[in-house]
């Protein structure tokens, strides 16, 4: 009966396991007996039976050979010499391949089956054991070879210290404690990593918390920290209840909004503060520089414009056309407020502009608005509002009263032409003189000499006025 175990195909040790095992004669089948006698009695038997038959052989051989070259020379004394170490060497061999067999010692007891291997081979030497309980087999092996040691253990226990003089590599590493000075691995699971510095390509972590994190390049699905000191930070998005920093700037460069200093900055036209909705003016407070030539020079036409339009829902697209409602600021920096109209000036846009003390009710003081309001679309108007108009006043050093076009007599020259018409009644003394009325008859008429004197009065009052 034989057995061979060729090893393995993929270089992992390899074992052959036999159980309940009987060999006898007969052509009747019987159950399982278990021999009389274990397996080490039995082999140790065979094992000196085999080594007495070979002595016994090599004795014989040497009796008779030497008896028959007993009177030969000793060249042929060599010759037998040489042929003893022959058998002996090959008796060795034998026993060395009887060793290196495998030994197996089978003991049952309670339904548990306990086997032992050990196998001996040229560079190699194998170990293992197992036992089956209710069909489950349970196993390990250790393999020694010249180039490393092979343990295979569902669990292999150390107690006390190991000291390992170079690295452990390993796939899964499951430790209470493990402390090392450089530790490489494919992968590490734990719970909780506790470490002075953890350098690495990358760091997968779903859930982390973390006292001090370096890292040139990391991607982090979820991050909370009560404090953070990053040099550069890439971000699709960023959620916060309190943002502290000192210069947010735009990718394009086009805006930057300097936090300490509390300046928000524009580098480019249309560019400001805006409030979109749909189905809703747009609102908004825009800037922008239009180059303008003057004289033969290049200046820049600065304006902010803040305002919305009630016909367009982008109000940086007709903020200079109808529909718009607001204010336009020009300057032109360089320029004299003679060289150029846009040097300086501000321009309100609207059909209706109201100058009220208050926009609604007053419930303070129990007033609806009122004041001036000036009208810009059809006639151009400027009339009291929300109040009795013989209320109101208009204080000014002069009016112009317009006749035809912007052409006009103002007020002031009027007043003054009528001073000299009623001054040259005053001088005439108010003679008299005769008077003949339409129905023939002459008379002679003086005026009473109380007109006079008002007259006068009146003359007085106009030198007051400055007139």
């Amino acid at each position: 009966m034989r057995f061979d175990n060729n090893g393995s195909s993929n270089g992992q040790p390899a074992s052959l396991y036999f159980g309940d095992i009987d060999v006898y004669e007969g052509s009747i089948k019987r159950a399982y007996q278990p021999p009389t006698d274990d397996g080490s009695s039995v082999i140790e038997a065979k094992l000196a039976e085999f080594k007495q038959g070979i002595d016994g052989q090599i004795s014989t051989f040497s009796t008779e050979f030497g008896m028959r070259l007993s009177s030969q020379n000793s060249v042929l004394n060599d010759k037998l010499d040489d042929f003893k170490d022959s058998i002996n060497g090959r008796f060795a061999n034998y026993q060395q391949s009887i060793d290196g067999q495998v030994a197996t010692i089978v003991s049952q007891f309670d339904g548990v089956l306990k086997k032992t291997d050990i196998n001996i081979t040229d560079g190699q030497i194998s170990f293992g054991t197992g036992k089956t309980i209710n069909g489950r087999t349970i196993s390990s092996l250790l393999v020694q070879e010249p180039e490393a040691i092979a343990l295979i253990a569902k669990l292999i226990k150390v107690k006390g210290d190991m000291v390992v003089d170079g690295s452990i590599t390993s796939r899964h590493l499951a430790s209470q404690s493990v402390r090392t000075g450089h530790m490489e691995s494919g992968s590490v699971t734990t719970q909780i990593l506790a470490s002075n510095a953890v350098t690495a390509d990358k760091l997968l972590v779903d859930s982390a918390m973390i006292n001090k994190l370096i890292s040139n390049q990391a991607f982090i699905r979820e991050l909370a920290s009560q404090r953070a000191f990053i040099t550069q930070l890439t971000s699709v998005g960023i959620s916060a209840n309190d943002i502290r920093g000192g210069r947010l700037t735009a990718n394009s460069g086009v805006s930057s909004f300097d936090l300490d200093n509390g300046r928000l900055s524009f580098y480019d036209n249309f560019t400001g503060v805006f409030r979109d909705q749909a189905n809703a003016s747009s609102q908004g407070l825009f800037f922008r520089n239009d180059d303008v030539t003057i004289n033969g020079r290049r200046y820049i036409n600065s304006k902010a414009i803040i305002g919305a339009d009630r016909r367009d829902n982008d109000i940086r697209s007709h903020w200079d056309q109808g529909g718009f409602n607001g204010m336009i600021v020009d300057t032109i920096k360089g320029v004299g407020t003679g060289d150029h109209d846009n040097a300086d000036k501000v321009t309100f846009v609207g059909d209706r502009f109201n100058f009220t003390h208050s926009y609604n009710y007053d419930q303070a003081t129990g007033i609806n608005p009122y004041g001036w309001r000036i009208t810009t679309w059809g006639g151009a108007t400027i009339a009291p509002y929300g109040t009795n108009g013989r209320n109101t006043n208009i204080q000014a050093g002069d009016f112009l009263l317009i006749n035809n076009g912007n052409n006009g007599v103002w007020l002031r020259q009027a007043l003054r032409t009528l001073r000299t018409a009623l001054q040259h009644f005053v001088n005439a003394g108010f003679a008299t003189d005769d008077f003949t009325p339409q129905n023939g008859k002459p008379m002679r008429t003086a005026l009473h000499s109380s007109i006079r004197n008002a007259v006068a009065n009146s003359l007085r009052d106009f030198d007051k006025f400055g007139i």
